[in-house]
């Protein structure tokens, strides 16, 4: 099966389960393989674990603020610091956080506003997906 027509891949980081669970949840039922994180430090090493076993995320989908623990702008410089080319989208409440202004200061190739519509969310995701 070829990258493109592969089940494309995504990571999900949210430090809220409802949150997470909800967004695993329906990004699966659109016919996404996904894994979910709570945290930034968990969403590094499960990015460079796949990466090294060759089944690299396609995209990642990141919360902004993680309480305790690192949060998805530390999370996305290390990640896109490593690999240039990762799709990483920002996903955030606030609309006027820096990483929802100036994203690519962070490493997000893109950002979506919380709350949204999960249709949305997928044609973004593929908007930003290469073919």
């Amino acid at each position: 099966m070829s990258k493109s027509t592969a089940r494309k891949r995504i990571l999900v980081m949210d430090y809220e389960a409802t949150i997470r669970t909800l967004l695993e949840e329906s990004l699966q039922f659109m016919g996404f393989a996904v894994c979910s994180t709570v945290c930034g430090e968990e969403a590094v090493a499960a990015y460079e674990r796949a990466a090294e076993n060759n089944e690299a995320f396609d995209a990642v989908i990141m919360d902004l603020t993680v309480q305790g623990g690192m949060g998805g702008e530390e999370a996305a410089a290390l990640i896109s610091q490593r690999y240039p080319d990762a799709v990483i989208i920002a996903a955030s409440g606030d609309s006027g956080a820096p990483a929802m202004e100036h994203g690519e200061e962070f490493g997000f190739k893109g950002h979506i506003s919380k709350p949204f519509n999960l249709q949305e969310l997928s044609s973004y995701i593929h908007s930003l997906l290469p073919e």
